[in-house]
């Protein structure tokens, strides 16, 4: 997984100055619906302990409102880190470089870790493992990705992903590098990835109950969340 984990350092590096817009842009607008969704799927209390795997900018804890739980934010890009302490959010005590597979948290440590557009990068056993590591018993966990889509609708959603992504790189090519090298290194990477296959039973594996799917915007992402035994 060393590779991907490259992959996801260049692509978030350079995209890291324009990412909040460009976000709101490569998903048609449809984020904001996804991460809300998430956040319906994790009920919590005030005090709650909140981790973000691949908090990027932290556009989630800046547009949605956390609950008066506090927050600890980590992503694999440096720049992305940067730009999220410049925004100085209060529910954000904590943000940090880290890897997601290896986690520097101790055992037990969180009551929900949530994550947005990480699964595909990674090795979906040891993710999910160490997200159960750091998770109290009792906590909750909610991810959504990319994932090739299915169904009557996939020829559609195979334009967006496969055609759209791609000319919109091409198209700003001149004006922003970073930005077209993302659009040209997303849809194989969503193309080949088998993450949303694994998932369901890693949780089970990893002694997660309460299991739910969800595909959204007609399977151009899915959801998952669970329980900590």
């Amino acid at each position: 997984m060393a590779a991907k984990s490259e992959l996801a350092r260049r692509i978030f590096g350079g995209l890291s100055p324009s990412y909040d817009s460009v976000l709101d842009r490569m998903t048609l607008y449809q984020d904001g619906m996804w991460k809300r969704r998430m956040l319906e799927k994790l009920p919590w209390g005030e005090d709650a302990m909140v981790l973000d795997v691949g908090c990027g900018t932290c556009v989630l804890e800046e547009r949605f409102q956390m609950k008066g739980s506090q927050a600890v934010g980590i992503d694999i890009t440096s720049g992305m880190i940067k730009l999220a302490q410049q925004k100085g959010l209060k529910s954000l005590p904590m943000l940090g470089l880290a890897d997601a597979e290896h986690l520097p948290f101790r055992e037990e440590s969180f009551d929900v870790v949530l994550s947005c557009y990480v699964p595909k990068y990674c090795d979906t056993g040891s993710l999910v493992k160490e997200m159960g590591r750091v998770l109290k018993p009792g906590g909750r966990l909610a991810v959504y990705d990319f994932t090739r889509p299915k169904g009557p609708l996939s020829p559609f959603l195979n334009l967006y992903e496969l055609g759209f992504i791609p000319m919109l790189g091409r198209l700003v090519a001149p004006l922003d590098p970073s930005l077209a090298f993302t659009c040209g290194a997303l849809p194989g990477l969503i193309k080949s990835t088998t993450w949303s296959e694994e998932f369901g039973s890693a949780l089970e594996e990893n002694d997660f109950s309460k299991v739910g799917r969800e595909a959204l915007t007609g399977g151009v992402v899915t959801m998952f969340w669970a329980s900590k035994r």
